[in-house]
Order: C-alpha cells, then structure tokens, then sequence
C-alpha cells in the first residue's frame, strides 16, 4: 500500500540521516560537541541497529496487516 512505501521511505531517510557523515546536522552537531566522528558512529551503532530492526518489524506488519 501507499502508506507503507510512504512508511518506509521516510524511516530510512530518517535511519540514514543519523550516520551518514555528508548530513549537515550530524557533522555540525558532532563539531559542536567536539566528538570525533568515528566515536560517534561507535556510540551510535548500537541504536542504528535497534532503530533498523524495529523500522523492518513495523514494514512487515504494516504490509502483513494492509
């Protein structure tokens, strides 16, 4: 359905907003905190993978019950 792909295309340009280094909030709010960016992705890994199991659980069970 619409919604779904509307779902899924908004959670992964969320999901690759956190990490992807060319993004102007991530690089500016790691330069702010002064925090080097390969520690940033080490403390952010953890979520990102939370983040991608839970986004791929709510797209089958929207798909599932659409």
């Amino acid at each position: 359905s619409r919604a779904v792909v509307v779902t899924a295309w908004q959670s992964a340009s969320g999901w690759m907003n956190l990490w992807v280094p060319t993004t102007a909030v991530t690089i500016g709010g790691v330069a702010l905190a002064k925090v080097g960016y390969h520690r940033y992705l080490r403390f952010v890994a953890p979520l990102l993978a939370v983040l991608a199991v839970l986004i791929c659980t709510f797209l089958v069970l929207g798909a599932a019950l659409t």
